[in-house]
């Protein structure tokens, strides 16, 4: 039985890892399939959000120290300086993560909101540029 979980679990996080990227790319293209068919070239609105992923990746931080910090905790090992450092790491790390994407909230808000004007405009988007067209 051992054995078998010792090849279950890398199989699975690579399975997971495969999807989630899977995933991610699939919904970008089918963004820009939809771009496309409303008459809007996708390259010329790629709008960078700031602070877009300090939430996601403040809370995989935040939970990877508390579940570090309640393991020790229930195991009794709360003497072990380097596993009590990596576990207060990943909270601190996950906490100024999250406090960067709310500092972030505003100019996240005025990129959607510009993004979205851009998107809304009446008018094919596939005209050449001057410069590129000559």
């Amino acid at each position: 039985m051992g054995e078998m979980v010792a090849i279950l679990v890398p199989l699975g996080t690579f399975a997971m890892v495969v999807l989630i990227v899977y995933f991610g790319v699939h919904r970008k293209h089918l963004e820009n399939v939809e771009l496309i068919k409303r008459g809007i070239n996708p390259e010329k609105y790629q709008i960078k959000l700031p602070g877009k992923l300090g939430l996601p990746w403040g809370v995989v931080f935040l939970a990877l120290g508390l579940g570090s910090l309640i393991a020790m905790i229930i195991a009794g090992d709360l003497h072990d300086a380097d596993e009590l450092g990596l576990a207060l790491a990943g909270i601190i790390g996950g906490i100024g993560l999250i406090i960067y994407w709310r500092l972030t909230a505003d100019d996240r808000e005025r990129a959607l909101k510009i993004k979205e004007e851009l998107l809304l405009r009446e008018g094919p988007d596939f005209t050449p540029d001057a410069k590129n067209g000559q």
